[in-house]
């Protein structure tokens, strides 16, 4: 094999290395960046809005909105929902004797 078969056999393997290399590249960006497929969620607010929800980024903003205002509610619930006492109820220290049993 000459010097320059050589050459011209590294030059077209470079090539298609850089090829290869940037199809797995895109094909990342799509996986990544969910710009080939929007998730099940999205799709359902979408389909569900009835025309308002254009695109997956409102759709995102809106499934954001609703995620929030869950665990502000959960929260409300949990630690916030007024002063409850878990104690016993007063009981009279004397019990009224209107009713004769005997």
């Amino acid at each position: 094999m000459s010097q320059s078969d050589f050459d011209r056999e590294k030059i077209s393997l470079e090539g298609a290395s850089e090829r290869v290399r940037d199809v797995q590249q895109e094909e990342l960006k799509g996986v990544f960046h969910g710009q080939e497929d929007s998730g099940g969620m999205v799709r359902f607010v979408m389909k569900c809005s009835g025309g308002l929800i254009k695109n997956e980024k409102q759709a995102n903003i809106v499934l954001l909105v609703f995620v929030v205002a869950v665990i502000i509610v959960s929260l409300f619930l949990v630690f916030g929902g007024g002063e409850k006492s878990l104690s016993s109820p007063e009981i009279p220290s004397e019990i009224p004797r209107s009713f004769n049993f005997l």
